[in-house]
């Protein structure tokens, strides 16, 4: 069997070392993304006074779901892994 360092478990990185630092970094570039898609996809269709109720249920139904996924499993976040989840800046 190889060893290897981390790997991937049911959409989360699983790191040999059990820290979290790989799978944050790979939720925080995923949140990126869906941000940017749901930009993209206001942005084509014409909404007009609809515009932010769209994007609300957009923001809940695609990236707070993808973010908010199996952290409940999460086990010893340290301050740094705190520090760089609140301190991303989505702009």
């Amino acid at each position: 069997m190889e060893k290897v360092n981390s790997d991937k478990y049911i959409g989360d990185v699983i790191s040999s070392d059990a820290s979290n630092g790989k799978d944050i970094e790979k939720k925080l570039s995923k949140g990126m993304g869906l941000i940017s898609q749901i930009m993209v996809s206001l942005s084509e269709i014409s909404l007009g006074s609809h515009y932010f109720e769209v994007a609300i249920l957009l923001r809940e139904a695609f990236f707070v779901n993808a973010m908010l996924t199996n952290w409940e499993v999460k086990y010893g976040l340290n301050e740094n892994d705190l520090e760089k989840i609140l301190n991303s800046n989505p702009s």
